[in-house]
């Protein structure tokens, strides 16, 4: 699939900002978890933001 997505600019540029866009927003969600104390605040959330983006769903069927 990444290589379609990549022989075509346009589809490229809408899926890279597709997850951009899901990745500062689950940087988000956790960082406002950790201000309201429901988040460990020694939590990255750089870091989980990235190993929940990368987590490939279609593995666990």
């Amino acid at each position: 699939m990444i290589e379609g997505i990549q022989k075509y600019d346009m589809i490229s540029e809408i899926y890279t900002e597709f997850f951009t866009n899901m990745f500062d927003f689950i940087k988000d969600v956790i960082n406002e978890g950790i201000n309201q104390s429901v988040i460990r605040s020694d939590i990255n959330p750089t870091i989980v933001s990235e190993v929940i983006e990368n987590y490939d769903i279609w593995e666990q069927s």
